[in-house]
């Protein structure tokens, strides 16, 4: 599911969550732990990350949908030192990179638990299968209610790219963009001097 651009604004019918500046990334769990990556593009990017896979999961059988981050020593995402992880081939060097920049699941939807499909379902519900599923190595999203604006201001202040709104009684719509999920981000401007030459 996609995202549109938008300006911060308040409404009781959303909730607000931190925006991850990482990659984008479904997780396939069986037998209680994670087995397989995919990103948007399809690709199968488990190897890429091993620290991921095996992170015990509180269910037999899951589809996840959430972000790849790598936390710099703020505890904030760095997207510039997931590239250096996100393109190298060589297992060896993966092997390595994997303990000494290691990266971080942040789980914020749930497509499947347990043989029922869970994407029809509102976001409110699908957000309480999560709060129940105790995983280890994947953080838990945190989100508020109704009020965008104090909340965008005070996470751009905190470093963060932006935040998400989603609406609390949206389905799950794969590969759709609709105004159920908006981002927010920071304009940047900047005052120019045209010059001819």
């Amino acid at each position: 599911m996609l995202a549109k651009a938008s300006a911060p604004f308040d409404n009781p019918d959303y909730l607000f969550e931190i925006k991850w500046d990482g990659e984008r990334t479904i997780a396939f769990v069986e037998n209680r732990k994670i087995v397989r990556l995919q990103n948007r593009s399809l690709q199968d990017v488990s190897t890429r990350y091993p620290e991921i896979i095996g992170s015990p999961v509180e269910a037999e059988e899951a589809i996840l949908d959430g972000e790849i981050v790598l936390l710099d020593e703020t505890g904030k995402p760095s997207f510039s030192k997931l590239a250096q992880r996100s393109h190298v081939q060589d297992l060896f060097k993966i092997r390595l990179l994997s303990k000494a920049m290691p990266v971080t699941y942040v789980t914020f939807d749930i497509l499947y638990r347990n043989g029922q499909v869970l994407t029809g379902l509102p976001l409110w519900e699908r957000k309480k299968y999560l709060s129940v599923m105790k995983q280890a190595a994947i953080l838990p999203i945190f989100f508020i209610e109704g009020r965008g604006r104090i909340f965008f201001e005070t996470i751009t202040s905190m470093g963060y790219e932006g935040i998400m709104a989603k609406r609390m009684d949206s389905p799950y719509l794969p590969g759709k963009r609709s105004d159920s999920w908006l981002k927010m981000k920071p304009q940047k401007s900047a005052i120019c001097n045209v010059i001819g030459l």
